[in-house]
């Protein structure tokens, strides 16, 4: 039997309608409605295990209905998460401190509000860095509010430029801290591209309330800071409004910003003094 046959057979059984098993599993209705039609093959595995909840079923058929779940996209170029110690006030400090130009590190913290059916599945973040003669490490860090989330299942992948140094979960929060070695070879004088692409493993898409914001910060400028988001849903809503500002108390609207075919935006700031900047995305 397959998947979206047994699923029909279980919620005929149980005399509920598709709108009535998706509230009361906490999945959409477009999302269940691919499952039954197989047109999603290996749902998430968020998806099978709100419907299992939602069935009633025991731990063994759960773990039976659960083998159809797409697997985990983690690679082996990603580094495990582990239980690291770090101060967490300190990490979150260091784009707002100012150093002395000696300092060799750049940093942006990438804060994002994500929950089980709230965020896309990919959101990119990347920085277009002047080559200096000296290694340089950057940092991006992520954190969600909803306790069913589960950051085990979140991946990172540096797109150009360097190597995942470390993912890291910080103790006591709802934390993931990802360094980034850029490579040493970055050449005086010419811009590279450094990114990195988060995957969250189980997540859907936006709902109109939601509104993640990202606060960047820098010791070496000027440079380009770029944040683009992709939605996963080709009908997601076709306009961005962003505001941005070099402090988080001038913001300013650059907006509306028109999605491309695919389901993506994204805004660039030249930035020409250290400090912080800050990026909210809403939509219409």
């Amino acid at each position: 039997m397959d998947l979206g046959h047994q699923v029909r057979v279980a919620r005929t059984a149980r005399g509920m309608s598709q709108q009535q098993l998706a509230d009361s599993a906490g999945i959409s209705l477009r999302t269940l409605r691919s499952i039954e039609r197989g047109a999603t093959s290996r749902p998430q595995r968020h998806s099978l295990t709100c419907l299992a909840r939602a069935f009633g079923f025991t731990t063994a058929q759960t773990a039976t209905f659960l083998a159809s779940a797409a697997p985990n996209p983690t690679t082996s170029r990603l580094a495990p998460v582990v239980g690291r110690s770090l101060d967490v006030d300190a990490y979150l400090g260091t784009g707002q401190r100012p150093l002395n130009s000696a300092t060799r590190v750049v940093s942006s913290n990438a804060r994002m509000t994500i929950g089980p059916d709230r965020l896309s599945h990919y959101l990119d973040h990347s920085l277009l860095l002047e080559g200096r003669d000296h290694p340089v490490a950057h940092h991006w860090l992520l954190w969600g509010d909803d306790p069913s989330l589960d950051l085990d299942a979140v991946s990172a992948d540096v797109t150009i430029g360097g190597t995942v140094a470390a993912l890291l979960r910080i103790p006591g929060h709802d934390l993931l801290a990802l360094r980034v070695a850029l490579d040493p070879v970055l050449r005086p004088g010419v811009m590279h591209e450094v990114g990195v692409r988060w995957e969250f493993r189980h997540l859907a898409d936006f709902p109109p309330a939601s509104e993640p914001d990202f606060a960047m910060g820098w010791r070496d400028v000027p440079h380009l800071a770029t944040v683009s988001v992709t939605f996963v849903d080709p009908s997601a809503p076709r306009r961005l409004w962003t505001t941005a500002g070099a402090n988080p108390a001038d913001l300013r609207v650059e907006g509306p910003i028109s999605l491309d075919p695919t389901g993506s935006a994204s805004v660039t700031r030249h930035v020409t003094a250290p400090g912080m900047v800050g990026i909210s995305w809403t939509w219409s």
